[in-house]
C-alpha cells in the first residue's frame, strides 16, 4: 500500500527486436528495463537481469520492480499472435498498473477497467502521458485488474478450467 514508484516506465522481459524498437522510440522517458540478451543504450536504462540464472529467477524483485513502477509495459512476442503472455496476469497479480500491447483475447480475460491497452506505437505515446499524470485512474485500474486475476485467472482456477474443458473432471 505504501509504494515508492522510482520508475516511470519500466519493461521486464527478455530481448526482442520488436520490443526495442518499442523502447527506442520512447526515449523521451527513458524506460527502464531488465531482462536477458539487452544491450545498454541511450534510449532506455538498462539494469541487467534480476538473477545469473533464469531458472531461479528473483521473483521477489521482480514484483517489487512492478510495485516501484508507475507503467509496466507489457509487450509481447512477435510469435505470439493469437494470446498473451503470463506478464499479462503477473503485474495485476501485484496490484500494479500495466499498460499492454492489445490482443484480441484480452477482452476474453480482462475489460477496459482492469487493463490498459495500446493498439500501435502511436497509441501508446499518447496514452504515457495520461496514465503518468493519472495516478489516481492507474490505481483504479490496477486494483481492479488485481481482482480479476484473483478471482479468475490463479494457476487453480485455470487448471479448473482445462479439466473441465477436457472433460477430466
Amino acid at each position: 500500500e505504501k509504494r515508492k514508484e522510482k520508475y516511470d516506465i519500466s519493461f521486464i522481459g527478455t530481448y526482442q527486436k520488436n520490443r526495442q524498437e518499442i523502447l527506442s522510440n520512447l526515449k523521451e522517458y527513458t524506460p527502464d528495463v531488465w531482462g536477458y540478451h539487452w544491450k545498454p543504450s541511450k534510449y532506455y536504462n538498462f539494469h541487467g537481469i534480476f538473477h545469473g540464472n533464469k531458472k531461479k529467477k528473483d521473483t521477489v524483485k521482480m514484483c517489487r520492480t512492478f510495485n516501484e513502477s508507475k507503467i509496466n509495459l507489457n509487450i509481447h512476442f512477435p510469435h505470439s499472435i493469437e494470446s498473451v503472455n503470463l506478464r499479462t496476469f503477473d503485474i495485476p497479480a501485484t496490484k500494479s498498473f500495466q499498460l499492454s500491447d492489445y490482443f484480441k483475447e484480452i477482452p476474453n480475460l480482462f475489460n477496459k477497467n482492469e487493463i490498459a491497452t495500446y493498439k500501435n506505437l502511436e497509441d501508446l505515446k499518447e496514452l504515457i502521458p495520461y496514465y503518468l499524470e493519472n495516478k489516481e485512474e492507474r490505481h483504479k485500474i490496477a486494483l481492479a485488474g488485481y481482482k480479476r486475476v484473483i478471482k479468475d485467472h490463479t494457476f487453480d482456477n485455470r487448471m479448473r478450467e482445462v479439466l473441465k474443458r477436457t472433460n477430466i473432471t
